[in-house]
């Protein structure tokens, strides 16, 4: 049976220890893209290990060297405790330069994780140093891990290809400051794994010209500001060695979007594990969703739960029929928000021994609208092994109002490498004319709202092997080769994450969300 971790956007809060370290790098470099592409000639090889400053971004056409990449390390496994849990971490570098006429003033400033080893050699760059010098031993350049032998597997270095964090810079000389659950995931992973730790490579626009921008590195001294202010490099790490809730165990699974009668229903797939039964609220939310922006809403929400194709349990009203004060007391054992008296919101209490189980959302009188379906683990602090997880959630998808927003949550521990897949085409059991024919994924920082990921058709990503291969792995239905299905493979840190399921092309169908566990 695969493993899902699917948690909603309302969870536990859990009060840990936490420390805080402030890093500087212990090694920075340039690398320059040359007009001459010889990776054997010297005169072509430049570097800047040794230099004040580094730089990410694009020179004039003309110049010698068009294209600038930053390196940048830190001994993370050097500073933290082993088995310590990264919460939180914050690049801060120095912008000391940069062209301010007749260039592009503010430009995005990518970190991306370099795969490979790299070096820093006594190259030193005179004056501005926008030009580089003369790669010495050890220097990374453009063709080098190390000068002048060890090759990168790709001109312009090895890295990752999906930014941990983007930064916009402008023309203001003063520190700017990258940050995310990607940050926090890539420090997790050298804490656990420090020969993975190469550092970030700053890549910047590199389509417009005069976009270069200039950072001073951990060599600089800027007599302006550093006798008040050090400008060198920083990596603030926030960090806990305190006990924090089990990698996989779950809080709760919730899914915002359309339900409608008939095949247009809402219905999530969840799984008890574990060899004890589980106390659950279930809630099926449509007047007392909160916001005002929501016009459409599910006007009278029923729930019911299935062992199967069995019903076991239903709900219209929450507080009719029903202990209301029971519900009252689990909604604030799990940190959910209250729903009004005669609201026409339905929840239920329900213990389910482990297995596999479904909630389905739809309207009494076969109306149809946008509704919320909540799954909440009331146990979930206790030591059992026992655990909620989820596998999908089916629903109407479109545009707007017809998103399917599944949110989830990766609490503090180590980091989580998750399937993420929008399938419409290779659903089975439907007619093309009901499957949603074009669907798309966005993954998104549901604290900052920023684009984390996305996907339209899933056999179009550069990993899509290893997809169809993680699939297999863990047992989920494969996806139709060619589909315009959509998928993501990522690894993630502790954080607050959303999946939005959406058409292409506006036109609505049936699709279904998913999030696997992969690791």
């Amino acid at each position: 049976m695969p493993r899902i971790l699917f948690i909603g956007f309302i969870f536990f809060t859990h009060v840990l220890s936490a420390e805080v370290v402030e890093l500087l790098p212990f090694k920075d470099n340039t690398i320059f893209e040359p007009e001459t592409i010889d990776p054997n000639n010297p005169s072509f090889t430049f570097s800047n290990g040794a230099g004040d400053y580094f730089f990410a971004g694009r020179t004039d056409i003309g110049a010698r060297f068009k294209i600038r990449r930053g390196l940048i390390e830190f001994d993370v496994a050097g500073a933290i405790p082993q088995g310590a849990t990264i919460l939180r971490a914050d690049l801060r570098l120095y912008l000391s330069n940069t062209k301010r006429e007749g260039g592009v003033k503010t430009t995005d400033v990518a970190l991306h994780r370099a795969l490979q080893e790299w070096g820093e050699g006594a190259s030193d760059a005179s004056q501005g140093e926008g030009v580089g010098a003369s790669a010495q031993p050890g220097d990374a350049t453009w063709f080098h891990t190390s000068f002048p032998d060890t090759l990168w597997n790709n001109e312009g270095g090895d890295f990752d290809p999906t930014p941990s964090s983007v930064e916009p810079i402008g023309d203001k000389f003063q520190f700017y400051t990258w940050e995310g659950p990607g940050l926090a995931n890539d420090v997790q992973v050298w804490l656990d794994n420090p020969s993975s730790n190469h550092g970030w490579m700053l890549i910047g626009d590199e389509v417009d010209v005069v976009t270069a921008k200039r950072f001073d590195s951990r060599t600089s001294f800027n007599f302006a500001s550093d006798l008040v202010t050090p400008t060198k490099p920083v990596l603030i790490i926030e960090y806990t060695t305190g006990q924090a809730i089990p990698p996989n165990r779950l809080v709760n699974i919730s899914s915002r979007g359309f339900t409608g009668p008939g095949n247009n229903i809402m219905i999530a797939g969840f799984v008890v594990e574990g060899a004890a039964p589980r106390d659950l609220l279930i809630r099926g939310v449509g007047p007392g969703i909160p916001g005002e922006a929501i016009a459409n809403r599910l006007a009278e929400p029923k729930i019911g739960i299935f062992d199967g194709v069995n019903l076991i349990g239903e709900n219209l009203d929450w507080d009719v029929d029903q202990s209301a004060q029971a519900i009252i007391d689990a909604n604030n054992t799990v940190g959910a928000f209250p729903l009004s008296p005669n609201s026409g919101d339905a929840a239920i209490i329900m213990t389910l021994n482990p297995g596999i189980y479904s909630a389905r959302l739809e309207n009494e009188q076969e109306g149809s609208g946008v509704g919320l379906l909540e799954i909440y683990d009331r146990d979930a602090d206790s030591p059992d092994g026992v655990r909620l997880v989820n596998l999908s959630t089916r629903a109407r998808i479109g545009n707007a109002d017809e998103s399917l927003i599944a949110g989830f949550v990766i609490p503090a521990g180590k980091a989580k490498k998750l399937l993420l897949r929008g399938v419409g085409p290779s659903l089975q059991g439907l007619t093309e004319e009901e499957k949603q024919a074009d669907p798309q994924l966005h993954l998104v920082d549901a604290e900052s709202g920023s684009i984390i990921d996305f996907n339209d058709n899933w056999g179009e990503n550069t990993n899509a092997a290893e997809i169809a291969q993680t699939a297999d792995d863990i047992g989920a239905a494969t996806l139709l080769s060619g589909s315009k299905d959509a998928a993501l493979l990522v690894t993630l840190g502790a954080g607050t994450y959303g999946v939005i399921l959406s058409s292409v092309s506006g036109e609505a169908g049936i699709g279904l969300v998913e999030i696997y566990d992969a690791d």
